[in-house]
């Protein structure tokens, strides 16, 4: 019998063991996109929809493409939607399969960055848990959303711009430093939140601890006009109503909120209280941890900051400002808001990049072994924990979007608006979707 290091020696040798438990979410992902959701337009992608008539009409302005979609702008996606309703039927399933599709790719470039930076055999293996989380079935209302697809590839191209960057400090290269500029325009682009990667960008340029780096003066005035213009683009002309006198009044319900939106990178809804609680648990360990480890990379600078990219630290603060963004804008909702799925996205780098900082910790020193647990557990138990529980509900959230299709099967006057009601979305919407949809056989109107 093999003794314990030389059976692991033996497995890392195996590539194909590593690329077989890679591939793994990828499949069960793909399977939960073909096999739950409907090609069926749900939600907020019947505000899509008149743009379809517009454009068939030849009435489709810049302004409409431009105007937000509920105080968010996701420009690229309505032209991805509009892509699919003309040449594809607008079959929703499609924009569903390039989410998963993006979070692959988001997920195979910090692969290759992890393993180059990480100093150990074992790197490959090391890695697969941010990969699991990445991929986590914890989004499945993101990935049973065609729309939704601007999460996922904001999120690409954020990372995409920072791993540019980091490259471009190293090498000293200018044409790496605006490719990285334009990667986070494509990022504020899908969708508006997308220009927090400018301020990403500037703290990483500034925090650069590189000592023969040369940062020339007009680097530092290229990134700070791309991110005031930025700024200016997307922020321009949004109407977001104010909750700031909500969160002033009720401040233990809003820091409830925001501690549940940290810890929704790992656990799901809650149905009553004392799951409730199990979600501040996870919250506030998992706060506990980006603090711990923000500490470690701060306070001890010689050592450390070598051994932590600075694109993992990164990771945190972005989630923890879209966690604070997000209770800024939607605490006036209930604590139930905080643990939806759709919000699970915007905060998946932070425990990614937890996960990274501390992996960089353990192989750097061996003294942060109990640290590097803590976190390994909390990944494994979360993201076992949602599959377990989304694979129970996968029967009937086929059912209900099934139900959904039948529903527009129905002649208009038994269209009621209890029966529309499931679309998640005003009924006024859907009722004014549905003749655009009819007309030129889309969706579920497609022949087949």
């Amino acid at each position: 019998m093999l003794p314990a290091h030389a059976f692991l020696r033996n497995i890392a040798g195996k590539r194909g063991l590593f690329w077989i438990l890679f591939f793994l979410p990828c499949a069960f992902l793909t399977a939960y996109v073909l096999y739950v959701p409907a090609n069926v337009v749900f939600c907020d992608e019947w505000r899509f929809v008149p743009m379809i008539d517009a454009l068939h009409n030849h009435q489709l302005s810049w302004q409409d493409i431009w105007a937000p979609l509920n105080e968010h702008r996701v420009v690229l996606i309505k032209f991805l939607f509009l892509f699919s309703a003309l040449f594809l039927q607008m079959n929703t399933k499609v924009l569903m399969m390039l989410s998963v599709v993006c979070l692959l790719l988001t997920s195979l470039m910090l692969y290759r960055y992890f393993t180059t930076h990480v100093h150990n055999k074992y790197a490959a293996f090391l890695y697969l848990p941010v990969h699991y989380l990445l991929l986590s079935i914890r989004q499945w209302e993101n990935l049973t959303m065609g729309i939704q697809l601007f999460n996922f590839a904001m999120i690409l191209f954020l990372v995409a711009s920072l791993l540019v960057m980091d490259k471009a400090l190293q090498k000293n290269k200018i044409s790496l430093f605006l490719c990285s500029i334009c990667l986070a325009f494509l990022s504020s682009l899908f969708w508006g939140i997308g220009i927090f990667t400018f301020l990403l960008l500037i703290a990483q340029l500034e925090g650069c601890h590189l000592p023969a780096l040369k940062i020339k003066w007009y680097t530092r005035v290229v990134l700070y006009a791309s991110t005031l213009f930025a700024a200016y683009a997307f922020i321009y002309g949004l109407k977001q109503e104010t909750r700031i006198l909500y969160i002033l009044t009720h401040v233990p319900e809003a820091a409830m909120y925001c501690i549940i939106n940290i810890g929704n990178t790992l656990i799901g809804e809650f149905a009553n209280k004392t799951i409730l609680w199990v979600h501040l648990l996870f919250g506030f360990t998992l706060a506990t941890l980006y603090i711990r480890v923000l500490w470690i990379y701060f306070r001890w600078k010689d050592d450390v900051q070598k051994n932590i990219p600075m694109v993992a630290i990164l990771f945190i603060f972005f989630s923890l400002a879209m966690s604070l963004l997000l209770t800024y804008s939607r605490a006036y909702f209930g604590l139930i808001q905080a643990a939806t799925s759709r919000y699970a996205t915007l905060t998946m780098l932070g425990g990614a990049g937890l996960y990274m900082a501390v992996a960089y910790l353990w192989t750097f020193n061996k003294k942060y072994t109990l640290l590097y647990i803590m976190v390994l557990a909390l990944i494994v138990i979360g993201v076992g924990l949602s599959t377990v529980q989304e694979s129970k509900m996968m029967g009937s959230r086929r059912a209900y979007y099934i139900n959904l299709v039948s529903v527009l099967q129905l002649p208009s006057e038994e269209m009621t608006d209890d029966k529309l009601q499931p679309f998640n979305v005003s009924v006024e919407h859907v009722r004014k979707g549905i003749p655009i949809l009819q007309r030129y056989r889309l969706s579920a109107y497609a022949q087949p």
